[in-house]
């Protein structure tokens, strides 16, 4: 019988002295060897702060409870709107206005 299909929500556990990439839904039981992580990005999961879908990138992996683009841009204290493309290009353009050196 194939399991019920859900975005799962991602935390790093231990089971028996080894990690593992576990749904933390209650009722889902699918988890992922640690050693297998490298074929995690580009997973779907659910935001541990705002839970909203989000894709898996290896340095959101890199928490316990990973958490999406735009949760983790407000705890550095960056107020960038990651679904607005206009915020993006002025962000560029200042970063890049800030690195110019005149000559």
């Amino acid at each position: 019988m194939p399991g019920k299909k859900h975005t799962h929500k991602y935390n790093k556990i231990e089971i028996a002295g080894q990690k593992v990439w576990s749904c933390a839904l209650d009722d889902c039981s699918h988890y992922m060897p640690y050693y297998l992580r490298q074929i995690m990005p580009g997973k779907g999961s659910l935001c541990w702060n705002c839970g909203n879908k989000f894709i898996l990138t290896e340095p959101l992996m890199e928490r316990e409870r990973p958490i999406c683009m735009q949760c983790d841009l407000k705890e550095r204290g960056i107020n960038l709107d990651v679904n607005n493309i206009d915020d993006i290009i002025a962000m560029i353009g200042q970063n890049t206005k800030d690195k110019t050196v005149e000559k």
